[in-house]
């Protein structure tokens, strides 16, 4: 029997309290409570309750972790619904050089951050805290061995990423339950959009329906932080992955400003206001070619600059929209003497991928028999340079072998054997 348990918690740095419903077996459970900051909750409280019944309290002291365990012998039944609870994760991405990020909690509401769950067609609200996680705050930036950013002493710019989740429970079924998260303030060397007083917005749409059922959104497998240099090709993806198969298609879209003014934000974000000749489709000073089904976005900036554009990811099954995810990226563009590594396409040919985002797209049957082994080559025109070739594991089942890693010329092999099972009946929908 499941029955229901309702935590509230307290937080006293910024005098918020919380509270979520759970519906959790009977017997012994245990309540882990941790604190990232390290000094308590500073004179903060938390509680589980079931009825009328306090079943374990604290008022958590010094220290950045805990627990108390607690019975429970039986209540109300409930059940818990696949379209209602979700694990809600964000990610926020720093420099290092830059403010710090929210500390331990995104708070629902605050001169500084700011979160929402809506459904705009019907104006029903739901409740949503985010808490830090404990792998939260490590530096993700790209760098070479022997190089340090400026997260520990070094004069390259570098990046942190934080990570903050919670359950997400959905009073009714919508197609439009929308998650808003707001953070001011932006970068204030930003170079190709006006950024006085904007906040960093992103958002996610949930359609919990009835004939969607449980479903996970896309998720995005490499960090968004790509440095490029002035005159130089560069090719990103985010490698966007969907548990279920689904569609996903991909769409160039303006940032979010959610800054009202005065310090306020709302739940109405407006595209940042981008200075001309800049624009959601070639936010760099350059050119940008971009693939709405691949998501491979190849850009040639002509000068160093700090820029910011976002990445839409739209998710179908058998033609109707059933969630979005969007992704705010800064991209640094630096002033390099080395010239980029090199990658051939699948099997060898074309020569180097990074010149056609659309280059490297190959059709296979899916019978259970017939394997799939393709060949990476990688190179550098600078001999001197070795190399490490990865890849973002997003194929269950498939295998990525490299040879000759951090030489001047690994070479990778790719190997599956794709089933029907693989072979998706969903159509694509493209984007207008």
């Amino acid at each position: 029997m499941q029955v229901e348990l309702i935590l509230i918690a307290q937080l006293m740095r910024n005098y918020n309290s919380y509270t979520n419903i759970y519906c959790v077996p009977v017997g012994t459970l245990t309540f882990n409570w941790y604190d990232t900051y390290g000094d308590g909750w500073n004179g903060g409280s938390y509680s589980v309750t079931q009825g009328s019944a306090t079943l374990t309290s604290a008022s958590p002291s010094w220290g950045s972790s805990g627990s108390s365990t607690f019975y429970v012998s039986g209540g109300t039944p409930c059940t818990i619904s696949s379209t209602s609870s979700y694990l809600v994760t964000l990610k926020f991405y720093r420099e290092c050089g830059g403010i710090g990020a929210p500390n331990g909690d995104w708070e629902s509401y605050s001169i500084d951050t700011y979160l929402d769950v809506f459904s705009p067609s019907t104006g029903l609200t739901a409740s949503l805290a985010l808490m830090e996680t404990a792998n939260s705050g490590n530096e993700i930036t790209p760098i070479c061995p022997g190089y340090n950013t400026n997260c520990n002493g070094g004069w390259i710019p570098g990046m942190q990423e934080y990570i903050y989740e919670g359950i997400l429970m959905l009073p009714s079924q919508l197609t439009d339950w929308t998650i808003l998260a707001s953070i001011c303030c932006r970068n204030p060397g930003i170079t190709n959009a006006q950024i006085g007083g904007n906040s960093i917005c992103v958002t996610a749409i949930i359609n919990n329906t009835a004939s969607v059922g449980c479903n996970n959104s896309p998720t995005f497998s490499q960090k968004p932080v790509p440095f490029l240099c002035a005159g130089q090709t560069y090719c990103y993806n985010n490698g966007a992955t969907d548990a279920e198969g689904d569609s996903l298609v991909y769409n160039l879209v303006s940032p979010l400003n959610n800054h009202m003014g005065g310090g306020f934000m709302s739940n109405n974000p407006v595209p940042v206001v981008y200075f001309s000749p800049y624009s959601a489709s070639n936010p760099i000073a350059g050119t940008t070619m971009f693939d709405p089904v691949t998501g491979n976005v190849c850009m040639t900036p002509n000068q160093i600059q700090v820029t910011i554009m976002a990445i839409r990811v739209d998710e179908y099954r058998n033609g109707m929209l059933i969630g979005s995810v969007r992704r705010d990226i800064q991209v640094t563009v630096l002033s390099c003497s080395n010239a980029s590594p090199m990658l051939s396409g699948f099997g060898g040919s074309p020569n180097n991928v990074s010149t056609n985002p659309s280059s490297a797209e190959y059709t296979f049957c899916a019978d259970g028999s017939s394997p799939i082994n393709l060949t990476i080559n990688g190179s550098d025109p600078n001999s001197s340079n070795n190399l490490s070739m990865v890849w973002n594991n997003s194929i269950p089942g498939a295998s990525f072998n490299v040879t000759g890693n951090n030489t001047n010329s690994p070479i990778g092999t790719f190997s599956w054997v794709p089933t029907a099972a693989n072979a998706s009946t969903k159509e694509p929908k493209q984007s207008a």
